[in-house]
């Protein structure tokens, strides 16, 4: 993982990994780096936005209308400082929680009514930017593997259910 900021690209690549290899090209019209996967009979597209993070609303909008994708099927991977490391957070909707990408996400599609999966990356003991910016140490990283394991876990739970409140109630039942 590059920083704590690409968490979500982390969550990305290690799914990619686990179910095929696929590697992700970049798409100009998406403003991304695309993959599709299929996992358990069903197509999975997969999107690393390669606008700045607090202007991935656009590439999420251009996959979206592309697509012709309801927002129920979109799951945003992204890092949360207000969690504990290593700490999930699942939900259907909600606010942006000061996450400047989700913000832009609500923005573009109008509306906090689509599923995010927050990755905690754990509070800043200083300098917010430098810690959000900054690399996990190397006690973090074991933490951090496993988080990743959990978000292959809730992805593919997602999968199999399409029911986001019965992965949610997994989710937190392990917590």
């Amino acid at each position: 993982v590059g920083t704590r900021h690409n968490v979500g690209f982390a969550v990305v690549e290690e799914f990619l990994k686990r179910n095929g290899g696929a590697k992700a090209t970049l798409e100009r019209k998406f403003q991304a780096r695309v993959a599709t996967v299929t996992l358990r009979g069903k197509t999975i597209i997969v999107a690393q936005p390669t606008t700045l993070m607090n202007l991935s609303g656009q590439s999420v909008r251009a996959l979206l209308d592309f697509y012709k994708m309801p927002l129920h099927a979109l799951l945003v991977v992204v890092d949360d400082m207000a969690l504990d490391l290593g700490s999930l957070r699942l939900r259907a909707k909600g606010s942006a929680g000061g996450q400047n990408g989700l913000k832009n996400i609500e923005k573009t599609v109008g509306t906090k009514d689509y599923p995010r999966l927050r990755v905690g990356i754990g509070a800043p003991r200083h300098d917010a930017v430098g810690h959000v910016l900054g690399k996990f140490t190397k006690s973090e990283e074991p933490v951090l593997n496993d988080a990743l394991w959990d978000c292959m876990d809730v992805i593919e739970k997602w999968v199999d259910e399409e029911d986001l409140g019965k992965v949610m109630n997994v989710l937190g039942s392990r917590k």
